[in-house]
């Protein structure tokens, strides 16, 4: 994949396991995918960057355990009656069983589960680690960047004959070649990069350019200056695009910020592509810049077939997941109404994830807006933070689990030798994935 990404907190005697003797369940498959995208990453590195994050590890696990502990303890036994040595034993249980992070113990309300029900819960890495797995060898690096670039994506879904944003203007850190004016309200944000980060929203009135969020006023003929000089500080291709402006429902429900809906398409061993997760999300407030769940914003989950959206909720916060019907921008009652023009959207990512893409997943963002149905930007690999919280159902057991699973059967086939240790229940009785 050209430049490889490296795993965020691998387990070291993970990566010493023989899954042919274990049962292809979901967890082992996920598991030696991770393993299998560690040993593709180093090579005949292996050992010597297992023993490397191995010392990693034990170093920085005690070290976020009695941080979390420290921070949450006492709040973690007054709600749910957790004695600060059983919190120390979840934590130490959850971590070196299942590669769960601290945060997502306090956060995730992952204290009142059961054992079976926390084998349903995913960590963000090891969904990411499986998502890269399941990219072909030959799947370059420009691949993903391509899709990753907003300005790109642009460009290729005008070419495919849908709605986009505009493209007014795009500073990079290294070019000091002048951009031309802007005369306009917009919307910038990092050509490459994601949760919201420096992303803002600019109104312009009187020849001056405001930025409600973070209270800023820019005249008019100083707007492309402070653009440029914020991308030679941030160190990234900033990308100024027109302002889309909700439509007339969803307006109602989330003021002025562009409310988008996260639709992650699957593409299934055989060349399908389905519909793996859906959700709205809901800016904070009606100052705020972007309804990035990172940045305060609600998901409310969508149904894929109907396009009826359900419950919300945050991303963070302590203790079980706090479930919303209505807007936090506008207090407009969202649970149960219809995502406009749903059919469509669907129609469209699918589209467009067949014609632009062989990757597995891909997160896109559309927005309903005044001319429509409008693909913002999209994702690889994309987040699932409200999918393994919502209601705790189980990331397995959704949609874009189980796609995500026979991507890694498939590729596990593909990819490893017959004596190998990663195929999964090889050895195992009674099992569906004999790795033949």
């Amino acid at each position: 994949m050209g430049k490889p990404i490296e795993q965020a907190r691998p387990l070291p005697f993970q990566n010493f396991k023989n899954f042919r003797r274990r049962p292809a369940t979901p967890r082992n498959l996920f598991q030696a995918a991770v393993a299998a995208r560690f040993e593709e990453v180093h090579g005949d590195r292996t050992k010597r960057a297992v023993f490397k994050y191995g010392k990693r590890w034990l170093i920085r696990v005690p070290v976020e355990i009695a941080r979390g502990l420290w921070r949450h303890s006492a709040k973690t036994r007054q709600t749910y009656g957790r004695s600060v040595p059983h919190q120390f034993w979840d934590l130490c249980r959850l971590y070196v069983s299942q590669g769960i992070p601290v945060q997502d113990y306090y956060s995730g309300g992952l204290a009142t589960l059961s054992k079976q029900q926390l084998e349903q819960f995913v960590p963000f890495w090891m969904y990411r680690d499986a998502v890269l797995f399941c990219m072909p060898v030959e799947q370059t690096h420009e691949d993903v960047v391509r899709i990753n670039s907003k300005s790109k994506l642009a460009a290729q879904v005008k070419a495919e004959g849908y709605s986009a944003p505009k493209t007014l203007a795009l500073f990079d850190p290294a070019d000091d070649e002048d951009q031309p004016p802007i005369q306009r309200s917009f919307f910038a944000k990092p050509d490459l990069g994601g949760m919201g980060i420096h992303a803002q929203r600019w109104l312009l009135r009187d020849l001056v350019f405001f930025q409600e969020e973070d209270n800023l006023a820019i005249p008019e003929n100083e707007i492309s200056s402070h653009l440029k000089e914020k991308c030679r500080r941030i160190g990234k291709t900033l990308l100024v695009q027109e302002l889309m402006e909700n439509s007339t429902t969803m307006r109602a429900w989330a003021g002025n910020t562009l409310a988008t809906a996260r639709i992650d398409t699957c593409r299934t061993p055989d060349g399908d592509i389905t519909i793996g997760r859906a959700i709205l999300r809901m800016p904070s407030a009606t100052t705020s810049s972007v309804d990035n769940l990172h940045s305060g914003g609600t998901g409310f989950h969508i149904d894929p077939i109907s396009g009826t959206i359900g419950m919300g909720n945050a991303l963070d916060g302590f203790g079980p997941a706090d479930y919303s019907r209505t807007s936090p921008a506008t207090g407009e009652t969202v649970t149960g109404h219809t995502v406009p023009d749903w059919a469509e959207m669907v129609a469209m990512v699918k589209h467009l994830h067949a014609n632009l893409s062989d990757l597995p997943i891909i997160g896109w963002d559309v927005g309903h807006t005044t001319g429509g149905p409008t693909v913002v930007e999209a994702n690889v690999p994309a987040g699932i933070g409200v999918t393994v919280l919502y209601k705790m159902g189980g990331f397995f057991a959704s949609p874009l689990g189980e796609c995500l699973t026979k991507c890694i059967e498939a590729r596990l086939k593909e990819t490893q030798p017959k004596g190998s240790r990663l195929i999964v229940g090889a050895e195992h009785a009674n099992d569906r994935y004999n790795g033949e």
